[in-house]
């Protein structure tokens, strides 16, 4: 199971209950969440976790992640941070596409990826939050604001070594499918023994 299945179900029902809905609230959620950028006045930079504290969507999430037991590994480091990112990025998607991950789409599906990989390798280099925030939001750009909301959300909270190089193995088409029929079998790989083919 992919360790960030529960993250990737917070984050999809969080945005469909309080990203997508057509009322008032979320929509007023919504656009504030899209204004957020970097704190006033903070050196070195960082990601204006009070203002994104101050909106009832951004609470709701914050909650659901502080207070679920299963997730309690993900509240590492600057978790918050890096929250307020998936928020904010997640803000600006405007259909869920859960069928497939953000690499892969960003990876294309022939010779022409839909994010050149110059800048692709400069978001996997993206190490800070606020480093994060500005390349995520430009794939999500790149990508018309459709997106697989679980994945993306569930990437960004956790961008670690593991999630980048999940990523990148997924925008070069280098995973293997569920079940590949072409690969040889278990069987097939291990030699035979010698007594089963007589003596010389």
């Amino acid at each position: 199971m992919n360790r960030a299945s529960p993250l990737n179900e917070t984050f999809s029902e969080w945005w469909e209950k309080s990203i997508d809905k057509d009322d008032g609230q979320a929509k007023a959620d919504r656009a504030a969440l899209c204004r957020l950028g970097v704190a006033d006045q903070v050196f070195p930079p960082a990601i204006d976790v009070a203002g994104a504290l101050t909106i009832g969507a951004f609470r709701t999430l914050y909650r659901q992640i502080n207070q679920r037991e299963i997730l309690k590994d993900f509240r590492t480091g600057d978790w918050e941070d890096r929250l307020a990112v998936a928020a904010m990025v997640l803000a600006q998607v405007r259909t869920n596409t859960p069928s497939h991950t953000t690499a892969a789409l960003l990876g294309g599906d022939d010779d022409t990826p839909l994010m050149a990989e110059s800048r692709f390798r400069r978001l996997l280099r993206a190490k800070d939050p606020v480093d994060l925030w500005a390349q995520a939001r430009r794939a999500v750009a790149l990508l018309k604001r459709e997106a697989p909301v679980g994945d993306l959300g569930a990437s960004l909270f956790t961008w670690d070594a593991h999630t980048r190089r999940r990523w990148a193995g997924a925008y070069w088409r280098l995973q293997a499918p569920a079940e590949d029929q072409s690969a040889p079998s278990a069987a097939v790989l291990s030699p035979t023994p010698l007594s089963t083919l007589g003596a010389p």
